[in-house]
C-alpha cells in the first residue's frame, strides 16, 4: 500500500513538473505586446473606434490629416481579429504613387516594392499582434499585396487595410471594393491639397469615387478627423498643418 502511494505521488510529481517546464515554455514565447492600446481622445477618434469594431460596417474610410492616429488604430483592431481567430489574415497595400513624379518600375517582388512605403503599418500590426512580421507572413496571417495584384482575388475570411487612398483611382476603387473582404480600411484624405497623384483631378479620385456611389450604404462608415484637437502627434504639428495645408490647397488649384 505504501510502495503505490509512492508511485501515484511520483508520478503527480513527475506529470506536474512536466506541466511547469510546459508553462514556462510557453511562457517565454508567448506574443508580447509592444505598444499600449490605442485611446479614442476625441469624438471623432471614438467614432473610428466604433467604425472599426462594429462587423456590420464592411467598408471604413478614415479621412483625415496626418497624426491623427489613422493607421495606429487600423492595425490595432486588425491584429486583435487575428489574435482572435476571426479572420484568418491581414492583407496591407498602397498605391505606389507617392509625392512627386511617377516614381517609374520597382524592382523585386510585391513584398519588397511595397515594403518601403507599409514599413510603419506592418510595425505596428507586428507589436500588436506580438509576432515578427516574417513570421506573419510566412504563416500566410499577413499579406503584403500590391495593386497591381489584386484584381480577380478573393479575400473572404481577411481584414483589407489600404493606406493613402487619396492617390486611388476610381477604377482601383472599384476593385478594392469588390474583393470581398470581411472588413476593409482605407485610410486618406480628401483635401485636395493631399492629392499627391498629378493624373488624378479632384473629384475624380478613388475617396471621391466611393462617397458618390456608394458612400450612403449602411455597409460603409466614415470619420472625418479635420480638427486640430484630432491630431495626437507632436504637438507643433498642429501648427504646421494650420499653416501649411491652406497653401498646399491654394496651390492644388491654381
Amino acid at each position: 500500500m505504501a510502495r503505490r502511494h509512492f508511485e501515484q505521488q511520483g508520478r503527480k510529481n513527475r506529470d506536474q513538473k512536466a506541466q511547469n517546464e510546459q508553462e514556462a515554455f510557453y511562457e517565454q514565447r508567448k506574443p508580447t505586446i509592444r505598444y499600449d492600446k490605442p485611446i479614442p481622445i476625441t469624438d471623432n477618434h471614438r467614432h473610428y473606434h466604433n467604425l472599426c469594431k462594429n462587423p456590420e460596417k464592411k467598408i471604413v474610410l478614415a479621412d483625415g490629416w496626418a497624426g491623427t492616429g489613422k493607421t495606429i488604430v487600423a492595425a490595432y483592431y486588425a491584429a486583435q481579429a487575428l489574435r482572435k481567430n476571426s479572420i484568418k489574415s491581414i492583407v496591407v497595400m498602397r498605391s505606389l504613387e507617392g509625392v512627386g513624379k511617377d516614381p517609374g518600375a520597382y524592382p523585386g517582388n510585391s513584398y519588397e516594392k511595397n515594403e518601403p512605403k507599409l514599413k510603419q503599418l506592418l510595425n505596428y500590426i507586428s507589436a500588436f499582434t506580438g509576432t515578427d512580421v516574417q513570421s506573419l507572413m510566412a504563416n500566410e496571417q499577413l499579406k503584403v499585396c500590391g495593386l497591381y495584384d489584386v484584381q480577380g482575388q478573393d479575400l473572404t475570411g481577411s481584414w483589407l487595410v489600404v493606406t493613402e487612398c487619396q492617390t486611388l483611382t476610381a477604377e482601383q476603387m472599384y476593385q478594392l471594393c469588390t474583393r470581398g473582404a470581411e472588413k476593409l480600411i482605407l485610410e486618406g484624405d480628401t483635401c485636395p491639397a493631399q492629392l499627391t497623384n498629378r493624373k488624378v483631378k479632384v473629384g475624380e479620385d478613388g475617396l471621391s469615387f466611393l462617397l458618390d456611389t456608394i458612400g450612403d450604404l449602411d455597409i460603409v462608415g466614415r470619420v472625418n478627423m479635420g480638427e486640430t484637437e484630432d491630431i495626437v502627434r507632436q504637438d507643433y504639428m498642429k501648427k504646421i498643418i494650420m499653416r501649411m495645408m491652406p497653401a498646399l490647397e491654394a496651390l492644388r488649384n491654381k
